[in-house]
């Protein structure tokens, strides 16, 4: 069984709308099992010319699925829930990303495991701190924060 944690995120007003029926997706799917969820977290978007309200939060899953196949049944979620992408950083109605896996790393044109920006957003290491303690996995976190180079590393031991 690989251990996943998965990041949700919407920027559309019915976001909390959007989460719930992708988290009922997943289990109607039977493709994963959600052992923890963290609380909601508010960001504004990065990179865009519209500071947009996102709402985030993170699960912590167990999966007999290979990456590449999660992958592929998570963005047929974002498809049936109408994730439109017309550009890059788009307001979206749903956005759901592998963040890592506790087992391995993965890298190929889809996507990589660990997610590239994953230790550059906020909305992804606070959610992922508190659901890896909710879930109880036998894993430490740290976090630093490098004033040299401002950006936040987790390290996972």
């Amino acid at each position: 069984m690989n251990r996943y944690i998965i990041a949700l995120g919407s920027s559309d007003y019915l976001a909390f709308d959007y989460i719930d029926k992708a988290l009922k997706m997943m289990n109607n799917q039977n493709i994963l099992i959600i052992k923890a969820k963290s609380s909601f977290y508010k960001n504004c978007s990065l990179n865009t010319k519209q500071k947009l309200v996102f709402l985030n939060c993170c699960l912590a899953v167990t999966s007999y699925l290979p990456s590449l196949m999660l992958y592929k049944e998570l963005k047929t979620i974002e498809k049936k829930l109408c994730k439109i992408t017309p550009y890059k950083n788009a307001p979206r109605s749903i956005d759901i990303d592998i963040l890592f896996s506790l087992e391995y790393s993965y890298n190929d044109n889809y996507f990589t495991i660990p997610h590239s920006q994953l230790l550059y957003r906020d909305f992804f290491i606070l959610p992922t701190k508190e659901v890896l303690k909710n879930a109880n996995w036998p894993i430490f976190t740290k976090f630093y924060y490098n004033l040299h180079h401002r950006k936040q590393i987790l390290e996972i031991i």
